[in-house]
């Protein structure tokens, strides 16, 4: 292991303490999913990135969630949870052709 991945890994680490306390801070949810991608941890990535999709969703921040699902999809196409909000996000913006469109 590189003194390169050793960081990576400590500040995943350092992270994740701080979600222990605040699960809902999308600024860490989002920190921890890019730190967990660069990690090839794409599960721990995924994870994170849904919950701030759900989060933004429930907040009405349609716009926001959208690249976070897109994100998901990037890493797992065939994720249903990210398509199943898109298509949903897409719907409720009055999007119906995208909504069709997601595969």
């Amino acid at each position: 292991m590189s003194k390169d991945d050793d960081r990576l890994l400590k500040a995943l680490a350092e992270y994740m303490m701080i979600l222990k306390r605040d699960p809902n801070d999308v600024r860490v949810q989002l920190r921890v999913a890019e730190l967990s991608t660069r990690a090839g941890k794409n599960k721990e990535a995924i994870d994170s990135y849904l919950k701030v999709a759900r989060i933004f969703t429930d907040q009405g921040f349609f716009l926001k969630a959208l690249p976070v699902y897109k994100m998901v999809l990037h890493i797992d196409e065939g994720c249903i949870e990210a398509k199943e909000g898109l298509r949903s996000l897409y719907r409720q913006l009055g999007l119906e052709e995208d909504a069709k469109n997601v595969m």
